[in-house]
């Protein structure tokens, strides 16, 4: 699936497996890192501390974990990281 990039291309793979599938959310992960790595890098860049950036990030995850998925999806999603 992933190919070589330039460093700052943040474009993201389109999933392979199903929604709901058990390895779905890991094939996710695998094809956000590359663009989170830039977002991280610019950041850095930019006089970010990584400390600031992966807060940040978290907390805007966060928020759209609340405000924008589906409740169902968001379910399964925490079932799943719960069982790790």
């Amino acid at each position: 699936m992933s190919t070589n990039r330039h460093p700052d291309d943040i474009s993201v793979d389109q999933p392979a497996l199903p929604p709901f599938h058990q390895h779905r959310l890991r094939e996710c992960q695998d094809a956000l890192a590359g663009a989170v790595t830039a977002v991280i890098d610019n950041a850095e860049a930019a006089g970010w501390t990584l400390a600031e950036i992966t807060t940040a990030m978290t907390a805007l995850a966060d928020e759209v974990m609340l405000h924008e998925v589906d409740i169902e999806e968001t379910n399964f999603i925490l079932r799943d990281i719960l069982r790790r």
